[in-house]
């Protein structure tokens, strides 16, 4: 009798366990599954369901495979009197394990904590692996604090204002090397140049809180939601930069308004935003 229920209890089990393979092997994941997720980018209203092509492994702006070479724009308020080891007024920001400065860099076998090593590590058995690398701005951006309302859409475009006033023989081109916006539909790894600047990361020495330059006992805020405890965002301004080598538009990228927390703080929110 008791080996007749154990035969039983047995039978269950396997029947269980070929029915969950079977479903397992039916189930498609949906990370890199076509036409599956109705999208609508910031703003947009329109659905982008079962558009022909559109497949999430390509990117909304770019595909994570192959080499993408970023732009670090360092800024600080004039008359920041912030006190910080690691962001030192009037100096750019130690910053330099960020990421990678040389596409040599990349190796199977490299243990740093960088945002570069990190895809990298994450994406090497691959037939393409993502090879995300950088440069600092070679300057400290320095613009006036604000004395009445405004916002960081209005503060970064005096940021690239003056870039563009002060640096005319920058080389933009460096930074822009693919065609933006592939929008799930094509890979861009290996596209061209489109006078877009592929990405760029802005980070302005400040607290991330409260304005510090309210004199209003903290109930009013000079910089738009600046009561919010933001610390950064997937996006930046819409600019344009005119230089001695071309002009180029600035439109993807990303934006802290929290610098002085470190390198190693502003990794651990950026890895998921890119």
């Amino acid at each position: 009798m008791k080996n007749h229920k154990k035969k039983q209890t047995d039978c269950k089990k396997i029947f269980l366990l070929i029915f969950v393979l079977c479903i397992g092997f039916t189930l498609q994941v949906k990370a890199q599954y076509y036409n599956d997720w109705d999208y609508h980018p910031p703003g947009d209203t329109i659905s982008h369901t079962n558009e022909k092509g559109s497949f999430s492994e390509n990117g909304l702006v770019h595909t994570p495979h192959g080499a993408l070479k970023t732009l670090l724009v360092c800024v600080q308020f004039e008359g920041d009197s912030i006190k910080n080891k690691i962001w030192k007024n009037n100096h750019l920001p130690n910053y330099n394990g960020l990421f990678y400065s040389d596409i040599n860099a990349f190796d199977d076998n490299n243990t740093d904590h960088s945002l570069s090593n990190f895809y990298y590590q994450m994406s090497k058995h691959s037939e393409s692996p993502f090879k995300f690398y950088g440069e600092i701005f070679p300057a400290l951006i320095k613009i006036p604090h604000p004395t009445s309302q405004t916002s960081f859409d209005a503060i970064t475009r005096q940021v690239f204002d003056s870039i563009e006033a002060n640096y005319p023989d920058f080389n933009w081109s460096s930074f822009d090397n693919r065609t933006n916006k592939c929008s799930f539909a094509v890979n861009n790894e290996m596209s061209s140049p489109d006078n877009i600047i592929d990405y760029v990361i802005i980070s302005f020495r400040w607290t991330g809180g409260k304005d510090p330059w309210s004199t209003e006992d903290n109930k009013t805020y000079i910089l738009k939601n600046a009561s919010r405890n933001y610390t950064g965002w997937a996006d930046i301004t819409n600019c344009t930069i005119n230089s001695n080598n071309g002009t180029y538009k600035i439109q993807y990228g990303f934006t802290t308004c929290n610098g002085i927390m470190g390198q190693n703080r502003f990794s651990e929110f950026f890895y998921f935003k890119l």
